[in-house]
């Protein structure tokens, strides 16, 4: 039998997520409530353990409702990956059969899992349901993992930025945050794309005090590139990254990560998440493996199958980006705070 709880409300949930190997940040109470929050999605766990039962395994979903796009559970909204942290496969396949039955029942359009790891649950994935995710090893030495990035793309990128002489700046501070969201702003620009709502990073910073930062790069006291990174149990998580591209030649997106890497290892941290990249993206992965970060096969699966969904998807990215290319910020970022909670 198959039951569920709000993970932000049940006690076992805190305390057994982070010692499952295969939990990160995106399944924590933090991160999801986060979510709820910002876009009023709402959190469930499927599990076989009955309520006041230790917790032998966990699927974590969130209810997204949608006068435009529907109503659909998914694990999880906003987030790369969120892994069953199931011990077999015959556990996965009690949690989809439950999730099946809801959807053919008509209380929801679809659900989708998006995970690496093994258990699947929903078979043959199709092609545009298919990403690489990349993560980077922090168990060697600095001057191991150091020697293992590329000579010109980021070693020499680092040692750039100790010349130029840039201002180092990490937190959570109000400051911070507006810095790091008018480089995004400029870096969503670029890729014709409105930014996420400044209420949803300032909501992650509340929910993720201890665990989500910001990163800061300066030069002259003008910010030129940021990160925001979240940390859970052995992994780091580097979530967004955004830059003034017309300073890129100093190294602040370099220094910035160097010294993330360097900070998430001296807290014993083992792996840096560099996130999903979709195969044709070329140039983000060539970027990944320059640091290190070795790739491996994540799927998004769908149930009911939709194969003219990405497409269809594409076509309307490619329209909407013309639109917003020429958009101005205040228009950017309204869009972004009306169109977000439709497309988690």
């Amino acid at each position: 039998m198959i039951y569920t709880f709000d993970p932000r409300r049940d006690s076992r949930w805190t305390d057994w997520a982070a010692k499952q190997p295969l939990a990160n940040a995106f399944c924590s109470s933090g991160w999801l409530e986060a979510l709820a929050r910002t876009y009023g999605y709402r959190p469930r766990v499927y599990t076989t353990s009955a309520p006041g039962a230790p917790l032998e395994n966990a699927v974590v979903m969130c209810e997204v409702r949608s006068r435009l796009t529907g109503r659909r559970l998914v694990s999880l909204p906003f987030s790369d990956h969120c892994e069953a942290l199931v011990g077999s496969q015959q556990e996965m396949d009690e949690v989809v059969q439950a999730l099946r039955a809801e959807v053919d029942s008509g209380a929801y359009g679809h659900f989708e899992l998006r995970q690496a790891s093994v258990f699947g649950g929903l078979k043959n994935p199709s092609p545009e349901q298919a990403f690489l995710l990349h993560e980077l090893d922090l168990r060697p030495s600095l001057d191991e993992i150091f020697r293992r990035f590329h000579n010109t793309g980021v070693q020499q990128m680092i040692r750039r930025a100790d010349r130029e002489g840039l201002v180092y700046e990490a937190g959570t501070s109000e400051q911070l945050l507006r810095d790091f969201y008018a480089l995004m702003l400029l870096t969503r620009r670029r890729h014709q794309l409105p930014p996420a709502p400044l209420v949803w990073f300032r909501n992650v910073l509340q929910c993720l005090p201890e665990q989500a930062c910001i990163r800061v790069a300066r030069k002259d006291g003008r910010p030129i590139g940021a990160i925001f990174t979240v940390t859970f149990g052995k992994v780091a998580l580097y979530k967004y990254g955004c830059s003034d591209a017309t300073q890129h030649k100093l190294g602040g997106m370099a220094m910035l990560l160097w010294r993330a890497i360097q900070e998430a290892r001296a807290q014993g941290i083992e792996i840096m998440d560099f996130g999903r990249s979709e195969p044709e993206n070329t140039g983000l992965i060539t970027f990944k493996e320059r640091w290190g970060a070795k790739p491996t096969p994540l799927h998004y699966y769908r149930y009911p199958a939709s194969p003219a969904h990405s497409s269809i998807r594409q076509k309307a990215n490619r329209y909407v980006g013309a639109l917003f290319g020429m958009a101005p910020d205040c228009v950017l970022t309204a869009a972004g705070s009306m169109l977000y909670r439709h497309i988690g």
